[in-house]
Order: structure tokens, then C-alpha cells, then sequence
């Protein structure tokens, strides 16, 4: 419907602009339609977010955006990411929230998709007959935590009570 309304094709309608960074410096507001980037249309948000994350800090990207009736070319001078935005990885990660440091290679592991925060590990995995058959070691994005099999953690607590 924002695209009829825009009178275009396609786009990414922005939902939200960070105070002080440089969308907003370059006068993006929330609710504009991004049509167009470095001369190539814009017809999805994790194609964006890919082509911005091959940019360095100090690049300038020019944009097309629509707002309203009227479309305006914008151009956005990239700074370094803030701490704590995510977003490194496309829209994927901007949508998995917070992930683990440490993400792999695991050799062997269990891997679901229960949505657990990364402070939340080291809680079971149980099957449907409530028996724990694993302990959550990691949360790679939003669908991928990784636990480790129930027997291989008892070999390691065995291990370490030994002092090995």
C-alpha cells in the first residue's frame, strides 16, 4: 500500500532512524521509502543491508528516497557502526537480536531453534518426555542455538571432577 501510495514499484520503507547517525544527519526521516541506492534499485531490506556492509566508514552512499509525493536524493557519509546496533550481517542478524561471542565450529552438537538469550545458557534441552537430553551452549541467530548432547556433557563432568 506505501508503494501505491508513493506512486512506485518497489522500495524499503524505513521504520526507524538512530538520533545523531548519519541517516539521520542526511535528513532520512522514519516512513520514507528507499528506492534507490548507488543507482540500482532497492526491492528488499537484506539486499540493502548487504550492500552497505561491504562500505567503510567514510564512504558516501547516494540513496533516491520517497517521502510523501515527492522523491529526493539523499547522500548518507557512513561513519563506524555504533556499539550495540546491530546489523554487521544483514537483516538476518538485525532481526535475530542478541547472539552468542562464541558461535563455533562445534564438532558436535544439537542444533534447534528455540529463541534463547545468550545469557541463558547452560539450560537443558529436554524431549517431549521431559528428559534432559542436551544443555544450550550457544545462540548463533535467529534460528540456530546450539546444545550439547547430554551424554557428552556427563563425560565432560566426569572429566573435571577427575581433575583431567
Amino acid at each position: 500500500e506505501v508503494l501505491k501510495a508513493a506512486g512506485v514499484q518497489h522500495g524499503v520503507l524505513v521504520f526507524e532512524v538512530e538520533q545523531d547517525e548519519p541517516a539521520d544527519r542526511a535528513g532520512i526521516r522514519r516512513g520514507d521509502l528507499l528506492v534507490e541506492a548507488e543507482g540500482q534499485p532497492v526491492f528488499d531490506p537484506d539486499a540493502f543491508m548487504d550492500m552497505l556492509v561491504k562500505k567503510k566508514p567514510g564512504d558516501v552512499v547516494n540513496l533516491q528516497v520517497v517521502r510523501g509525493t515527492e522523491r529526493m536524493k539523499v547522500s548518507v557519509a557512513l561513519t563506524s557502526r555504533p556499539a550495540g546496533l546491530p546489523g554487521r550481517n544483514g537483516l538476518p542478524e538485525m532481526l535475530s537480536g542478541e547472539v552468542s561471542r562464541m558461535q563455533g565450529p562445534f564438532t558436535h552438537v544439537i542444533h534447534h531453534d528455540a529463541v534463547l538469550k545468550p545469557s541463558l545458557m547452560g539450560g537443558p534441552v529436554l524431549d517431549a518426555d521431559g528428559h534432559c537430553i542436551g544443555i544450550n551452549i550457544a545462540r548463533a541467530d535467529r534460528t540456530s542455538t546450539y546444545a550439547i548432547a547430554a551424554h557428552t556433557a556427563r563425560e565432560i563432568y566426569a572429566k573435571l571432577k577427575a581433575g583431567k
